[in-house]
């Protein structure tokens, strides 16, 4: 339907009932003159008005306001309309939408999921056995010196003129003198393998 037409059908039912103003009458049946669409319009109006007569309905008269009245009620409608179908309202409603049904999803998915089996408890680590060290040989022990021979019991003779018996500190120093050789004997025998034992070479 083109703008003329419009305005024109909006306008049909004071131009059947003569209460607009007559400029306005005028462009109406202009407009009419040339538009069958709008003549068709205003006939089923005036059909309408007609059958109200019959009822003996009385037709009340439309108010100097009328028209204000109209538009303003259009205008009323048209924002109520723009606002149920507001873009930002739409671009928030579908992410909103969205959220709701991944967490229902989610519930439901949660809620038939087999439950979790608890963690069992860190075991203790496994013991590694350490091969235990080799036995270290003992450490060379030095030889303790050997005890000192006993002396042979001297067995005194009655001699005349026997000569005379030593000192303690001769005998200490002959005591002292035999360790010695038999020492060096012991070193003489670590170096040539030969280990010489007492009682030989006359110790």
């Amino acid at each position: 339907m083109m703008d003329g037409c419009r305005r024109v059908q909006n306008q049909l039912l004071e131009y059947a009932l003569s209460t607009g103003d007559q400029a306005r009458s005028r462009s109406i049946q202009e407009h009419l003159a040339g538009c069958p669409a709008c003549q068709e319009a205003l006939a089923r109006l005036r059909d309408e008005l007609a059958l109200l007569r019959t009822d003996s309905v009385p037709v009340q008269k439309l108010g100097s306001d009328f028209r204000v009245r109209f538009w303003s009620e259009v205008e009323r409608q048209k924002v109520r309309r723009r606002w149920w179908q507001m873009p930002g309202l739409l671009r928030w409603a579908a992410p909103a939408t969205t959220i709701a049904v991944v967490l229902a999803v989610g519930w439901i998915v949660h809620r038939h999921a087999p439950p979790t089996p608890a963690p069992e408890p860190p075991g203790h680590p496994p013991v590694v056995a350490v091969p235990a060290a080799p036995p270290q040989p003992p450490p060379p022990s030095t030889p303790a010196p050997p005890p000192a021979s006993p002396q042979p019991a001297v067995t005194p003779v009655q001699q005349a003129d026997s000569p005379p018996k030593p000192s303690d500190e001769v005998l200490q120093d002959m005591e002292l003198l035999r360790y010695m050789q038999y020492m060096e004997m012991i070193e003489e025998g670590e170096a040539t393998g030969q280990v010489v034992l007492p009682g030989e070479n006359g110790i």
